[in-house]
């Protein structure tokens, strides 16, 4: 029927979709309750690595360890240097590079020690590794090379009662020198 027809007195019948009133509120609901879930379960933060400024200092507090730069790093080893008499030997800190015996070969930080990730178990600590990590308190700044390594061996050294624990990212990133 056309709208010339409708015109001449005759009526018709509409068809109400199945998406109006109840159904299409329905599905919008549905829709908005949707996005409250995705934006609560990635969008928000943890309270508790929250700091004065109002943004996450911390966003790996919640796994027993802190992640920074290897900039600020490497601010923080020099200024623990400091405060120990500068002897640049890092005796207030550990240095760990977890990456294999390769590549630490090849180049690592200065005064940095070997621990491969790969053989740092989770539990019971084997011996190696208490033998470079004898003081669980002892601060311990952690990097690979790139930062995924790093962060592995962190959470297994905190999931042991290491308390101290600076994951710092890769060896790409640091700006100083390197030893071979």
């Amino acid at each position: 029927m056309n709208p010339s027809e409708e015109s001449k007195g005759q009526k018709r019948k509409r068809v109400q979709s199945p998406l109006r009133g109840g159904a299409k509120s329905i599905g919008l609901g549905v829709l908005l309750l949707l996005i409250l879930f995705l934006v609560a379960s990635f969008g928000g933060t943890d309270d508790a690595a929250i700091g004065e400024g109002g943004s996450s200092d911390n966003p790996n507090s919640g796994l027993g360890y802190e992640s920074v730069s290897m900039k600020k790093a490497s601010e923080m080893m020099a200024a623990l240097d400091e405060e120990a008499g500068g002897n640049g030997k890092g005796s207030a800190y550990i240095l760990l590079d977890v990456r294999t015996q390769e590549e630490y070969d090849e180049g690592h930080i200065p005064g940095a020690v070997l621990l491969p990730n790969e053989t740092i178990g989770t539990e019971p600590l084997e011996e190696a590794v208490t033998d470079v990590l004898p003081d669980q308190s002892q601060k311990i700044f952690i990097y690979c090379r790139s930062g995924n390594r790093s962060k592995q061996a962190a959470t297994k050294l905190a999931n042991n009662g290491y308390t101290n624990i600076i994951e710092c990212g890769g060896i790409r990133d640091w700006s100083g020198e390197i030893e071979k």
